[in-house]
């Protein structure tokens, strides 16, 4: 079923606001807005893109929170939300028979919510509460220092929650501006998933047609990163740490062969850094490599947690083993293995609808277009040793370290 990634159409309308539908088997939908910003485009009001996806649930000028929930779940479904640096998501999933309805609900939260003063008030302790529960908790906590060292306190370094000082300080009116200044049909599009037999298409572009607001959107300003070694200090029975390097934006060429070497050092149970630091030494519980692209930039990192007396050597097998791979590349075994691992769990993904949805908004967001998945496969195969290596002397540049660890660090105040 991966293929039907392939029968994607796009509808543009004349106000600029784009509806991308993407049939895919089985009998449920996903209706989602997507929002073309995120907490990198915030200033002062840091938290306020999160704070206003809280809120779209909070009451309409027709409908109560209450009624929302009630309503979404009397069809079988269920609404969710989500804040990123760069995007904003609403959905709600349900049978496709109730598709034209669940459009209706979710377009009306988008268009007509409310801010009622009272309901901002409960849902800023609410969002507090968030706040409290990511800084109680080491493996969340850690995320949002690393990006704020690596990214040198730049507009992707803010966390997407916010502060509970910058939560307190938003205002009503910060949200009307906010909404008026990026929700607008140019940075905004509506992507269906799943079964759209029932869907009245007239209906859904009426919605959104008569929607007009030309504000200009500025582009997030590039990362400036820092190098360097930040530690935290908290009362913990673990030091949490993540090791990482500048890479390359989200919509570099080279992504397909960074997503082999991250298997390859760090992003499988057979990877170097799990069988190494793990399996061999017991020094870790978890330990994995990821990526996080943004428009103009992006980050690789190592990300793990161990006591406070094998920190720093857990740190070093890190960087020896990214010096290992600078200096003897990969073999053919462990590339073939990369490849299957990636193409087997990458076609797994395209039957879940959610994970669909998200891969084919990055893909409109990032590149303008959503790649087949036969596409990405055949360019996942052509990879060659060569290129791996070569990817990995240029990322992989100890000058160029950040190592960010948050734990009980004794020496600090």
């Amino acid at each position: 079923m991966a293929e039907e990634i392939a029968e994607y159409s796009i509808d543009r309308l004349d106000n600029g606001f784009s509806i991308i539908k993407l049939p895919a088997y089985g009998d449920s939908l996903i209706a989602s807005i997507w929002v073309k910003s995120g907490s990198a485009n915030e200033h002062e009001k840091h938290g306020i893109f999160h704070f206003i996806e809280h809120m779209f649930f909070k009451g309409t000028k027709s409908r109560t929170a209450v009624d929302i929930a009630k309503e979404i779940e009397g069809l079988g479904g269920y609404s969710n939300a989500f804040t990123s640096k760069e995007y904003t998501a609403y959905y709600i999933k349900s049978l496709g028979e109730f598709g034209n309805r669940t459009t209706e609900i979710l377009s009306d939260m988008f268009f007509n919510s409310v801010f009622e003063s009272q309901e901002i008030e409960r849902e800023r302790q609410v969002i507090k509460e968030e706040i409290s529960m990511i800084n109680d908790d080491p493996s969340s906590l850690i995320y949002d220092l690393f990006f704020e060292n690596i990214l040198n306190g730049g507009p992707l370094a803010h966390p997407i929650a916010g502060t509970h000082e910058s939560v307190s300080a938003i205002k009503r009116g910060d949200f009307i501006e906010t909404i008026k200044s990026f929700y607008t049909p140019n940075n905004c599009f509506a992507l269906f998933v799943g079964d759209l037999s029932h869907i009245n298409w007239h209906e859904v572009e009426q919605r959104f047609l008569n929607w007009k607001n030309n504000s200009e959107i500025k582009p997030v300003e590039y990362a400036s990163y820092k190098a360097g070694i930040f530690k935290h200090k908290k009362e913990l029975n673990q030091v949490n740490f993540i090791l990482g390097l500048p890479a390359f934006k989200k919509d570099d060429r080279r992504r397909y062969a960074f997503s082999l070497l991250n298997s390859i050092l760090g992003g499988s149970m057979s990877s170097r850094l799990f069988q190494e630091i793990r399996e061999k030494r017991g020094l870790v519980y978890s330990i994995y490599s990821s990526y996080a692209g943004f428009a103009r930039n992006g980050v690789f990192y190592v990300s793990g947690g161990t006591n406070r007396a094998n920190f720093d050597k857990t740190v070093e097998l890190v960087r020896e083993e990214l010096s290992k791979i600078k200096r003897d590349g990969i073999n053919k075994e462990e590339l073939e293995r990369a490849k299957l691992y990636f193409k087997g769990t990458f076609l797994i993904s395209m039957e879940n609808k959610e994970s669909l949805m998200q891969r084919a908004a990055a893909g409109y967001i990032y590149h303008g277009a959503i790649e087949p998945a036969g596409s990405v496969v055949k360019k996942i195969e052509s990879i060659s040793i060569n290129q791996i290596n070569d990817l990995a002397n240029e990322i992989f540049d100890d000058n160029k370290i950040n190592i960010t660890a948050l734990g009980n660090f004794g020496d600090l105040k």
